[in-house]
């Protein structure tokens, strides 16, 4: 009698009292799940736009300020754009790199042309929503605007196979992931991750 009522007591007490932390831990097991997800998605676009990036432009003699605004922010906006998945902004990103090549190519000679102020605007209003220095995006705007109004003038380079790559490795020297343990994970697996300085148990699900 007696002792089991204190069994049960004794246990609805521990039952409450891992209630809690086991909840903590299981949110902080989706956490990292959700970040490690969201790592890999924005890799995967990031490669995707520099592949496609090198099959456009590797081996082609282009204007420099293609180069520099890539740099500066619209090869980010069309990882931005892959991660949405919007075909139509997709399409129309990448025609506003070959609007602007091929002025280079196609325009007639001479000085004086008025530049296109619709492609000029849609550039601005796109890099607008970047988190960018504000000084170099006036110098970068300034540069589009003068190569819009005279193309043929404008300086080109030609760029060699593989000058783009992932902003990870570009930025950081990030080594390539290593395979072999991709492959020695398996589903239940539990590891430890280091968090606040100290390991972290966390199971592969």
């Amino acid at each position: 009698g007696d002792n089991a009522d204190s069994l049960d007591s004794t246990t609805t007490a521990l039952g409450k009292l891992l209630k809690y932390p086991t909840q903590l831990r299981k949110q902080r097991v989706n956490g990292y799940q959700e970040i490690c997800e969201a790592r890999i998605r924005i890799q995967e676009s990031g490669k995707e736009v520099v592949n496609e990036l090198n099959r456009r432009l590797a081996g082609r003699i282009i204007p420099k300020v293609v180069i520099n605004l890539l740099e500066f922010g619209w090869q980010h906006q069309l990882v931005l754009i892959r991660l949405r998945d919007d075909k139509a902004e997709w399409d129309r990103a990448w025609q506003v790199l070959t609007e602007l090549i091929d002025m280079s190519e196609l325009a007639p000679s001479g000085d004086g042309e008025t530049g296109d102020l619709t492609l000029l605007s849609d550039i601005e209003s796109q890099l607008a929503t970047l988190s960018i220095d504000g000084h170099q995006f006036e110098g970068l705007m300034k540069e589009l605007n003068e190569y819009l109004r005279a193309p043929k003038r404008a300086e080109r380079v030609k760029l060699p196979e593989g000058w783009f790559m992932p902003a990870d490795q570009a930025s950081d020297g990030i080594p390539p992931a290593d395979e072999s343990l991709s492959r020695r994970l398996r589903v239940g697996d539990w590891w430890n991750l280091e968090h606040d300085g100290g390991p972290m148990p966390m199971q592969l699900i």
